[in-house]
Order: structure tokens, then C-alpha cells, then sequence
């Protein structure tokens, strides 16, 4: 015996959880440590030279994957959802 699909508008609509508007910090912690594998290393104000990142370049960094979520990432992601619905 065929089996016959559902039409759409027997199928149960399936609730999708909204997108954050401000990005879980571990995802931004998980983005700057990707794109700056010695993020977590600690370097002090006055190194020029040398492993690691001082704390307000890690500030700097951690604003602009936010900036990345919220202008690129999440937009591009919501419109999949939408289209996926």
C-alpha cells in the first residue's frame, strides 16, 4: 500500500524558539577563541611582543563578534528559519 503525505495544512505547525537577540557569551567566547587561538593568554598592557592578548583587546575582539552575531550571523539565520516554515 502508497502512502500518501500529508497536505500542509494537516501538518501541526512546529513552534520555533526565537533567535536570541544578544548572543549566548559562550558563543562569543567560542568565536574569539577561533579566530584568535591565543585569546585565553594572558599578556601584559606594557608587551609589545609575545603570546596572548591584553584585556581590553580581548573587550575589542569580544565587541566585534557580537557586531558579527547581531549585523551577519542572526540575520542569516533567521531568514533560514523563516524560509524553513
Amino acid at each position: 500500500m502508497l502512502a500518501v503525505a500529508p497536505r500542509p495544512e494537516q501538518v501541526p505547525a512546529v513552534s520555533k524558539p526565537p533567535l536570541p537577540v544578544s548572543p549566548p557569551p559562550e558563543l562569543i567566547e567560542a568565536m574569539c577563541r577561533t579566530y584568535r587561538h591565543d585569546f585565553g593568554l594572558t599578556r601584559a598592557e606594557d608587551e609589545a611582543f609575545g603570546s596572548g592578548m591584553t584585556e581590553r583587546e580581548r573587550e575589542g575582539l569580544r565587541l566585534t563578534m557580537r557586531q558579527l552575531w547581531e549585523h551577519d550571523i542572526r540575520p542569516y539565520v533567521a531568514r533560514l528559519l523563516d524560509a524553513g516554515r
